[in-house]
Formats: structure tokens, sequence, C-alpha cells
């Protein structure tokens, strides 16, 4: 999908999704909601070495991955499963980040 794209399925879903739907995801990677979206991620861009936590704040992460790779390997499923996993998409930095 393009980047615009994937900022609308972001939002539509970040809408629609409270955060108690970690459940709902399956198969689970992890029982774990951020190393879930973890593991998604790194399945999704396959050749980053970066690490997956790029910068923190007091209650808050950015993720290491470029989500110009992410936007063109995903799905509409699974940015809903990201959502669910807690992951938001941060279009001020062009980045994903998650609340700690």
């Amino acid at each position: 999908m393009t980047l615009e794209e994937f900022a609308l399925a972001f939002e539509e879903f970040s809408e629609a999704v409270t955060l108690c739907e970690f459940e709902l995801v399956e198969p689970k990677r992890s029982q774990r909601k951020d190393l879930h979206a973890f593991l998604l991620l790194e399945g999704l861009t396959r050749g980053q070495c970066q690490p997956m936590v790029s910068c923190a704040t007091h209650d808050l992460i950015w993720l290491g991955v470029s989500v110009e790779d992410v936007a063109a390997a995903i799905t509409r499923e699974q940015v809903q499963e990201l959502v669910r996993c807690g992951v938001h998409y941060d279009e001020s930095v062009d980045s994903l980040s998650m609340n700690v």
C-alpha cells in the first residue's frame, strides 16, 4: 500500500479499536502485545538491522523501522493487528510509536 493508504488505515483502525482488543489477535506471535508487534514488524522489514526502539521519552517509544518499507509490505489486516497491539503512526515524525 502507499504511505497515504497506510496513514488512512492507521487512522481508521485507531478510531475503531479499543486498547483491550489484543485478545482478538490470532495467531499470536507472543502473549505480550509489544513483542507481537515487534515480531510482526521484523517480518515485514527483513534486511533492516537497526534496533527496534529508536527513541524514547518518559512514556513513549518510537520504533526503528522505515514506515515506507512497512507500508510497502503490510496488509490492512496487519495494520489492524498493529493497532490492537498499541502501535500508532506518528505522521509528525513519520514514525511508528507505542505508549509504554
